[in-house]
Parts: C-alpha cells; sequence; structure tokens
C-alpha cells in the first residue's frame, strides 16, 4: 500500500508551509531589528526561544488563515474546475495575512503593540496603517505579490496533473487524510495537553513573563483573529465627547492622597498619602486567597446565620477588618482575577486576561512587588492551564506557580476537576519552609466548585448530592476545615505575624452581580496590625490593589478604575458585567446597559441621566483606553 510515500500534492503542501513559516519568521526578524531598543532587553537567549516559540502561533496563524481551503484541496472528489478556485482561495488567504503582518509592522512602530481591533473599526487609526504601510513597506508588498503569483502558478500546475483528479483505494486517502486533519487540529490548537478545547492564546505568548517576549512571540494575524473570535470589536459606539467622558471618570476615581500621573492615561493614579497601621519601613508580606464560590449568603459572619459550615473562616472574618458590602466585578472566576490582579472590570468591549487583554500594557502587580524586593509567586488548586492562569501568572510578574499537578495526593477519592484545597495546602507549607520574605502571593482555590465532591463522609453534614446545595453546604464545610488547618499551620513561621492575608471570592455561588445575594466576603487579616472591625463600604474587587497601596506605603503608580476602601470615597460606584451587558451599583440603585440603552434600573429617575452618564463614562474609557494601550505605562 502507497500509504508513506508523498505524492506531488503532499511534497508541495510541506514546501508551502515550510516556506510560508520561514517567510513568518523573516517578518518576525523584521520586527525584531525595526524595534530593536524595545526588545534589547530580552538577553540573547530569551530572543531566540522567542523566535522558536513564535513557530507554533506563526503556524497556527497559517492554518487559521489557509487551513480549511488546504484541507479541502486534500479530497480528490472535486474537478478540476474547483481545484483552481481553492488554490486561489489558499494562496490569496496566505497573501492576504502577509499583507496585514506589513501592517502590524508599520502599526508595532508606532504604538508598540500588536494590530487587533484597529483594522476592524474604521476610523483614523485604518487610514494611518494604510498609509504607513503603503509608504514604507511598499518594497515589502511588491515582494508578497511576487511571491504569491509564483505560488499559485506552482501550486495549479501541481494540482492539475490529471492523475491526481482520480478517485484513489480508500486505504490509501484515509490514512493520509486522517494525518493531515491531526496536523492542522493539533497546528491550530498550538499544543498537546489536556484541555484540547482550548486553543492557544494570547496569553501564551507571555510564558516567559515579560511583555517584550510576549510582543515578540506574536504577530498581527494572530491577534487579530483573537479580536474576531472574542467578537468584541462589532460596537464601536463613542458614548459621550471623549472629554467630557474623561472629566466625569477623574471626578469618579478622584479622592483624598491620590493624584492623577498622566494626562495621556485616564485611569494612571498614584497614592501619596498612606495609612498607619503598618510601619512604613517594614516590608509586609501579602497572602491574597481567592475563594471559589464563597457568596457571603453562605458564611455565617456576614450571612447572620447559624449554619456552622464555616466557623473557621468565622473566626478569621471576626478577628480582621470585613467588608460587608463588597461585590464581585462579574460571573466567572477568570473575570474575577483579572479584575482583582488589573483593577479593570470586565467589559463588553474589552477581552479578559488570557483572552486578549494581556496584548496592552497593564497594571501588573507582581512585577510592582518584585521591583520592591519582594518574592512574588501564584498557585491554584486546579490544573496549571484552567483559566490560563499558568500564563497569566507569569504576565503579572509572579515568579513562579503551582498547579495541580505539583501537588502530591493525599487522598483516595479522585480530585475534582478543581483540585482538593488541603493539596495545595500542605505543598505550599513544605515552600514556605525555604520562603525567602518579603513575599506576595495569590493562591486560588477551587474544591467549592460544582461537582461537589468531599474526600471522607465525616464533612458530609447533609445528604450529598454532587449537584445540589448539599453538595455545595459539604464541600463549603471541608474547604473551612482545610483552611483553618492551613492557617493554624502558617503559625509557625517566623514571618507569620508580618503578614498581611486578603481573603476574597471570586464569584458568588449563583453568579449574581446584584442584590443582597450578590455579596462576597473581603477581609483584611493580620491580627499584630490590624484591629477587628466590620466596615460597610461599598466596593468590589478591583479596588483590592489600589488598597493594599495604601495600607503598605507603595507609591508605585497604578491604574484602573478601582480606589482604596479606606478613608474618604467619593461617588463610590461598582461596574460590573454580566451576559455582554454593563452595570452599575451605587447607593442610589442599579442600572443595568447594553452599550446602546438601558436595559434596568432602579435608580430614581431624577439621578439616572446622571448616572447613566457615569456609566458609560467608564465604559468608554476603559475601553479607549485599553485600544489605545493608555492604561498603564
Amino acid at each position: 500500500m502507497n500509504i508513506i510515500n508523498l505524492s506531488p500534492k503532499g511534497r508541495w503542501t510541506i514546501f508551502y508551509y515550510t516556506f510560508a513559516l520561514l517567510v513568518l519568521t523573516c517578518v518576525r526578524l523584521w520586527l525584531y531589528i525595526q524595534n530593536f531598543s524595545y526588545f534589547s532587553d530580552l538577553g540573547i537567549l530569551n530572543t531566540l526561544l522567542a523566535f522558536f516559540d513564535g513557530i507554533r502561533f506563526d503556524f497556527s496563524t497559517l492554518l487559521i488563515y489557509t487551513g480549511l481551503p488546504s484541507i479541502l484541496l486534500a479530497f480528490p472528489i472535486f474537478k478540476r474546475i474547483w481545484y483552481y478556485p481553492l488554490a486561489f482561495i489558499n494562496i490569496l488567504m496566505f497573501v492576504g495575512l502577509l499583507f496585514l503582518l506589513s501592517s502590524d509592522l508599520a502599526f508595532f512602530s508606532e504604538s508598540q503593540y500588536h494590530i487587533g481591533n484597529h483594522l476592524l473599526i474604521v476610523g483614523s487609526d485604518l487610514s494611518f496603517i494604510i498609509e504607513t504601510a503603503l509608504t514604507h513597506y511598499l518594497h515589502f508588498m511588491f515582494l508578497i505579490s511576487v511571491i504569491g503569483v509564483y505560488m499559485f502558478r506552482r501550486m495549479i500546475r501541481i494540482w492539475g496533473e490529471g492523475d491526481n483528479f482520480l478517485r484513489p483505494r480508500w486505504y490509501t486517502f484515509f490514512p493520509k487524510f486522517l494525518i493531515l486533519a491531526t496536523i492542522i487540529f493539533f497546528g491550530v490548537n498550538g499544543k498537546i495537553s489536556k484541555k484540547m478545547d482550548r486553543m492557544i492564546s494570547t496569553s501564551d505568548a507571555f510564558s516567559a513573563g515579560s511583555i517584550e517576549y510576549g510582543n515578540l512571540v506574536l504577530n498581527g494575524g494572530f491577534t487579530t483573529f483573537q479580536v474576531v473570535k472574542e467578537k468584541r470589536w462589532k460596537n464601536k459606539t463613542v458614548h459621550l465627547d471623549q472629554q467630557l467622558a474623561r472629566d466625569l471618570v477623574k471626578k469618579v476615581l478622584s479622592r483624598p492622597g491620590t493624584e492623577f500621573v498622566d494626562p495621556l492615561y485616564p485611569m494612571l493614579r498614584k497614592q501619596t498619602e498612606f495609612l498607619n497601621y503598618f510601619p512604613k519601613e517594614k516590608k509586609i508580606n501579602v497572602m491574597m486567597i481567592l475563594l471559589e464560590s464563597w457568596s457571603s449568603e453562605y458564611i455565617d459572619f456576614f450571612s447572620g446565620k447559624s449554619t456552622g459550615d464555616t466557623p473557621n473562616f468565622d473566626k478569621i472574618a471576626s478577628g480582621g477588618v470585613s467588608f460587608t458590602n463588597f461585590y464581585p466585578n462579574g460571573t466567572m472566576s477568570l473575570y474575577g482575577i483579572s479584575s482583582i490582579l488589573t483593577s479593570l472590570p470586565p467589559s463588553p468591549r474589552v477581552p479578559a486576561l488570557g483572552k486578549g487583554l494581556e496584548v496592552y500594557n497593564l497594571m501588573r502587580p507582581g512585577s510592582i512587588f518584585k521591583k520592591r524586593g519582594y518574592y512574588t509567586f501564584a498557585a491554584q488548586s486546579s490544573i496549571r492551564v484552567s483559566f490560563r492562569f499558568n500564563t497569566i501568572a507569569k504576565y503579572l510578574g509572579f515568579s513562579d506557580y503551582y498547579g495541580k499537578e505539583d501537588y502530591p495526593r493525599k487522598h483516595d477519592m479522585e480530585s475534582p476537576s478543581n483540585g482538593w484545597d488541603d493539596e495545595m495546602y500542605d505543598y505550599l507549607l513544605g515552600k514556605y519552609e525555604k520562603m525567602t520574605t518579603p513575599f506576595f502571593s495569590f493562591v486560588f482555590t477551587g474544591t467549592t466548585h460544582i461537582p461537589y465532591l468531599v474526600p471522607e463522609k465525616k464533612y458530609e453534614k447533609y445528604p450529598h448530592n454532587p449537584k445540589t446545595m448539599d453538595g455545595f453546604h459539604n464541600t463549603l464545610t471541608f474547604a473551612d476545615s482545610k483552611l483553618g488547618e492551613y492557617m493554624d499551620s502558617l503559625k509557625k513561621f517566623s514571618w507569620y505575624d508580618d503578614t498581611l492575608f486578603v481573603f476574597v471570592a471570586d464569584h458568588t455561588l449563583h453568579r449574581a452581580t446584584y442584590g443582597k445575594v450578590a455579596k462576597i466576603p473581603l477581609v483584611l487579616y493580620s491580627p499584630k496590625y490590624l484591629m477587628p472591625q466590620k466596615l460597610n463600604t461599598l466596593g468590589s474587587q478591583v479596588d483590592i490593589i489600589p488598597t493594599l497601596f495604601h495600607m503598605l506605603h507603595v507609591d508605585t503608580p497604578y491604574s484602573g478604575i478601582g480606589k482604596s476602601l479606606f478613608g474618604e470615597r467619593i461617588n463610590p460606584v461598582v461596574m460590573s458585567e454580566r451576559s455582554r451587558r454593563v452595570g452599575l451599583l451605587s447607593a442610589d440603585g442599579v442600572m443595568e446597559h447594553d452599550i446602546v440603552k438601558r436595559i434596568s434600573n432602579s435608580v430614581s429617575e431624577d439621578k439616572s441621566e446622571s448616572y447613566e452618564q457615569i456609566l458609560l463614562a467608564l465604559e468608554q474609557i476603559i475601553w479607549s483606553s485599553v485600544e489605545a494601550n493608555r492604561v498603564h505605562r
């Protein structure tokens, strides 16, 4: 059987994609040379790794743009007349990709990030890109056209051989077709992992934790596809005059003891006055623990009930600064992670971390604390690639990251999809034995994620079902018990007293964003320095990092729409997204908008217009700042 020997079409396909990858690598080299001062800090090793890593993004991009016509060309069931248009479409897509990359070269030189929405939004950016590309890359475009004509002629000649239009025997065709389909599938995905439903994302380019590294790995064709896939480019509405929007946002974000840093960056501020909870001369450790689905209504300290499900957390909350009027900014764990660590809430027109947001310059708390002499690390109980947190953590500046694969197994029962919290805790306790201080950490639990499982019968206070509320209460009991054991174990370390623990949930169990059922816990715990108190301050996840800066004497500029939860809070509001709708929660009520019109409103009529303007101004400034790469510098 002639299964292994390649036909002329097979040899041509290999040549075509090898040549195409070589061309895209040359484009990357051009990008590197043209922006050498931007990439120079990478060093020789990281530069070489970035070029090597870029091959899988280039191959994925090629297959995204040309894979479908390529796989159709593999079918020996079309008449010759169908091969010509398919070959033309294939080459046209490749040439179009090269034209897009030439535009990206022009755009990157001006903006220092890759093209995305800008080709899809008709406006000044598009005219600038086309004009610059035609002016500076005309010779490159001419070369592209020559390459396109040559490859089309060669493809037609090879595909036009009469023998190739005959229907082969099934046992020679199907093995070759399966090999081709497999290559295309894994090539588009760009990886082989446990979660093959998720192809590589822009976040995977930042595996080295460097923005420069990620930008050298990426290409404009891939970032443009990401924007199209997320469908966040469709709405181009400008709600308000830009200056009016800036003024409204400045009014919302202003507070005593802060100052705006740069008028070109409307959300960039720095703290000028600080709280005296912690001594200025001492670097306090920070351990942030994100609790999966820990809604306030199921925690006795916050709900006022007596279920007995969370005695350990109730003890922590009663001994710390607890915020009883605190909300998530979104309905998913990824939104919670993104909101906390970037101070940007999810928005209908702005992607979350892991879905494209990381191509822009954002506040990166891991890097900020690292520059202040902190060791930084992140961990989650789920598998390493869950929520793309492995690459997100690197992007945000965390030096080390741990996931489920790193933790020794403790229980006979197979762990749930999001892992056992205590396996993660025990592993981290071992790491703390050699931990350098000060440190800044972000730890994400997962046992309380559906399906609700517990490894031992003693935690089944209620008739157990992995899909019901009884099952959730049992997992909450288990998770609380292990959290208590973890906190008790930490007390043996000399640095325990000089640590600020931050406990917060990622979202509510029922994924609400408004009303009493939408509240999530936030507890700041440091018995040596913080006196217990209960605060009814209106706040959300985006406020956490600014609050830490306010407490820990961090004068590094920060960005986003969050502001400290302590002191005077002018115009406090909570912005969130639910089902592509953006909402605003204030002391006067809730308003929800779909960027075109109000969907719901509980604010009094005399204040509705004012709050609608604030909501739209915030949404517009977040969107426009991200698109202009003016979030953080």
